[in-house]
């Protein structure tokens, strides 16, 4: 039961970061080399990932049967939380001019990097009695479904892996192992059309010439929210078809089964580890700082990137 409260706590605690997220000033700092981007599909850490989104937060509440009372506390809840995200972001955008009028005064610039770094601190702590809260309403049934419900689908093809790693062990019959044999053909992981590399090239492209001439950082953050949500509709795609794949290979393996491809998925995905450089390049992005021996040019915000 206490796994289970932290996994729930887990993904509510990236919904109400996404609140805060979708605020932040200014595109992510320079990435160390061989560093994934951010918002990259196969960070699995916190189960969920850049996907649980207030939207997608929003569908899983939905389906947990609240109660009138339960649904009004909640957006006391989350209106209380939007109140404090407007005063932080204006809190934000108030360093980011401060670091901008430093003129490169490494003492302020120091004194303000500390300043923000409390203040995410303090942005954070808010957020954790507020996740806390919201568990609070929910009831220990409502709670189990939601773990449940917010734990991503793995990838067919690493199922289907998994069975074939697994055969021994799972003792298919004849007859399973061809029904899991045209499943799997069923769910083959299509590839990008001409027209989807086309779009998310262009949009790559859209991203190098406003950085070029030196766009302002609305420019860029609304150019790079519309790339990524070009990203995030085939994420959600291949979600989908990952909960029907694995629904309808219920229907094909027993329950003793079924518990090995699910235990052997989930020891998969808690063996990936988050890379130790994308922690770091978090911190310092927070910080206002650039990695070390890093040659990218200085943002237009005094040189110290995104909060």
């Amino acid at each position: 039961m206490k796994r289970m409260g932290a996994v729930a706590v887990m993904g509510l605690s990236m919904l109400l970061s996404a609140c805060m997220a979708a605020g932040q000033d200014g595109p992510p700092g320079p990435r160390p080399e061989g560093e994934r981007p951010a918002g990259a599909r196969r960070d699995r850490v916190g189960l969920m990932g850049p996907r649980m989104t207030p939207p997608r937060m929003k569908e899983l509440l939905a389906q947990l049967d609240l109660s009138s009372e339960q649904k009004e506390k909640i957006a006391t809840l989350q209106k209380a939380l939007e109140e404090k995200t407007e005063e932080q972001q204006k809190a934000l955008a108030e360093l980011r001019t401060k670091r901008q009028e430093a003129d490169g005064d490494q003492e302020k610039l120091a004194a303000l990097r500390k300043e923000t770094s409390d203040l995410f601190a303090k942005t954070e702590t808010d957020r954790k009695k507020l996740v806390d809260d919201i568990m609070a309403v929910l009831t220990e049934e409502q709670k189990k479904k939601f773990e449940e419900l917010q734990r991503p689908a793995p990838a067919v093809p690493a199922v289907v892996k998994i069975i074939e790693d697994k055969a021994e062990e799972l003792k298919l019959t004849d007859e399973q192992k061809e029904a899991v044999k045209k499943l799997a053909e069923e769910y083959k992981p299509a590839e990008a059309t001409p027209e989807q590399r086309e779009a998310m090239e262009a949009a790559r492209e859209k991203m190098r010439e406003l950085r070029a001439k030196g766009a302002s950082q609305d420019e860029i953050r609304k150019a790079m929210e519309e790339m990524r949500a070009k990203q995030m509709e085939g994420a959600a795609k291949a979600e989908q078809q990952g909960r029907e794949f694995m629904a309808k290979l219920g229907k094909i393996l027993n329950e003793e089964q079924m518990k090995t491809v699910k235990d052997a998925a989930q020891a998969q995905a808690e063996r990936r580890p988050r890379p130790e450089g994308r922690e770091r390049g978090l911190r310092m992005r927070r910080q206002g700082d650039q990695p070390e021996g890093s040659n990218a040019a200085p943002k237009d915000d005094g040189g110290n990137g995104a909060e």
